[in-house]
């Protein structure tokens, strides 16, 4: 048993030998570090989150709760059953306080853009018992009702054998009231969780090279200006990690693009505005083997509107906290720290050339198409680095493609945008006015003899139709450094209409 034991070894050190997995040095094994790499596992972190204070809650009939979602979908309550449900029961949060986890990687550059790019929403719901009208009634209750139906023809027709019969006409009465009883409809009530309030935390400040312990104050406003009774309430949350989210990664710069809004809109995009889609790429320049233009997809905006262009800011909401139900477009819950100054809606806009864009021809009595909304992503040296190679050797652009989400494969209009601009010294933002084409080639037919009524109609039409979009970075990105806070406060307010000397460096 020994020697074929010893003969077993032997075999297997001679195997390791011969495909270089060990080698003899100095009489003694040792590992080949020329063969053998360690990759080390990624570390798991989880960050505890906690709701400490809520005030000003709305006084409403039934329960209110507060339900927490994040588009990494490792959100999870620390309780003792499975499946937990993100929500916090505020008719016993004096009396119970749950703490929920959000599991992370360090070092994981897709977590990072995964919080940078979709904020903790937190929604206020009321959990209330609602009378369904009769033209509501679910298909379980029309059931029941269709019992009693038979019930109640069961009673008549027992009644009329019973009228054979002298005993049928002591009974009559009391049949009658039966009968009477089943007919009678009663009240159905239905569970119904009714959207109230949203807000949102903003995860990245976490990503540092420390243990964090953070407060978030927040507050959640209405979602519907419906309810007069109640505009917004506040709330403080406390976030900590038991370890760093950064060891050996950095941040060297973060960006935001932000869709606006659509002019001189043609009749192709003005149908069912709630179906399209915008999708972002970076594209080529130059062809591959087969003569064709990569591209690659880095965000996409799918939340429209037609509206007229008011006189008032517009804040920019999170694209990704947007849904259509509850439809929160509106919610200043969802918004970050970017507005648009409709006053100087076309002030420094970066235009082609040879552009046949003209803003000032711009009719603003007619419908725009808006999202007003915005993605973030967080850059690391090396990734700002590549980016910065690319603009400067001209081998990329950004294409913009739109199209009907039941149809992505009938591109309705698609636009490019050349951000080289964004290379010069101390530019940090830019706002690009994209001439959207249509990818229909048949020419547009009119009347000899317009209307007056029609005028303003053809002049959109022969105008070019064309989107605002802007690009953002915290800083240069040729002068890209460590950055040691990561708050969009710190970012430059380049839409806004108190900083002008930002804009005024813009022209540069």
């Amino acid at each position: 048993y020994f020697q074929s034991t010893l003969a077993a070894i032997l075999n297997l050190i001679h195997f390791l030998i011969e495909k270089k997995l060990i080698f003899p040095k100095n009489g003694k094994m040792s590992m080949s570090e020329n063969n053998v790499e360690i990759v080390p596992h990624p570390k798991r972190i989880f960050l505890y989150i906690q709701l400490k204070m809520i005030e000003n809650l709305p006084n409403m009939d039934g329960k209110l709760e507060i339900h927490l979602s994040q588009a990494k979908n490792t959100l999870t309550k620390l309780v003792d059953v499975y499946p937990t449900d993100n929500i916090i029961d505020l008719s016993i949060f004096d009396e119970y306080k749950p703490t929920f986890s959000l599991m992370v990687e360090q070092d994981n550059i897709e977590d990072a853009n995964i919080l940078s790019d979709n904020p903790l929403l937190l929604t206020l719901y009321n959990r209330v018992m609602v009378r369904v009208p009769p033209d509501e009634v679910s298909v379980r209750t029309r059931s029941l009702e269709n019992e009693k139906v038979k019930r109640k023809e069961s009673v008549k027709e027992n009644k009329r054998q019973r009228r054979r019969t002298p005993k049928s006409i002591e009974l009559k009465a009391d049949i009658e009231e039966k009968v009477e009883e089943e007919i009678e409809e009663p009240e159905i009530y239905e569970e119904q969780l009714r959207p109230i309030a949203q807000g949102h935390i903003d995860l990245l400040r976490l990503y540092t090279k420390k243990r964090e312990l953070a407060t978030f104050y927040t507050i959640l406003y209405q979602i519907s200006i419906s309810e007069e009774s109640f505009s917004s309430c506040t709330a403080a949350w406390e976030v900590y990690a038991l370890l760093p989210l950064l060891k050996d990664m950095t941040f060297h710069n973060m960006v935001h693009v932000s869709f606006e809004s659509i002019f001189n809109v043609k009749p192709n995009l003005s149908e069912n505005v709630d179906y399209l889609v915008a999708d972002f790429y970076f594209e080529s320049k130059i062809p591959n083997e087969n003569n064709q233009y990569e591209k690659v997809k880095f965000c996409t905006f799918k939340h429209f509107s037609k509206q007229l262009v008011t006189a008032t800011d517009v804040l920019l909401g999170w694209e990704n906290l947007r849904s259509a139900e509850p439809k929160n477009f509106d919610c200043i819950g969802i918004c970050c720290h970017f507005s648009i100054n409709t006053f100087n809606i076309f002030r420094h806009l970066v235009y082609e050339e040879n552009t046949k864009i003209h803003a000032e021809n711009v009719d603003f009595s007619n419908s725009v198409i808006s999202s007003n909304a915005t993605h973030r992503f967080v850059l690391t040296e090396e990734f700002a680095r590549i980016l910065e190679d690319v603009l400067a050797f001209d081998e990329q652009q950004i294409l913009i493609e739109m199209y009907h989400i039941d149809n992505p494969d009938d591109i309705i209009v698609k636009g490019h945008i050349d951000p080289a601009i964004l290379l010069y010294p101390e530019v940090t933002s830019k706002r690009f006015a994209v001439e959207l084409s249509s990818t229909d080639t048949k020419p547009v037919k009119h009347s000899i003899k317009p209307s007056s009524a029609k005028l303003s109609s053809i002049r959109v039409l022969e105008e070019p139709t064309f989107a605002i979009i802007s690009i953002c970075f915290a800083t240069p990105l040729t002068e890209s450094f460590i950055l040691t806070t990561l708050q969009d406060t710190k970012l430059p307010k380049f839409l806004s209409k108190y900083n002008e000397t930002i804009s005024s460096r813009m022209e540069a």
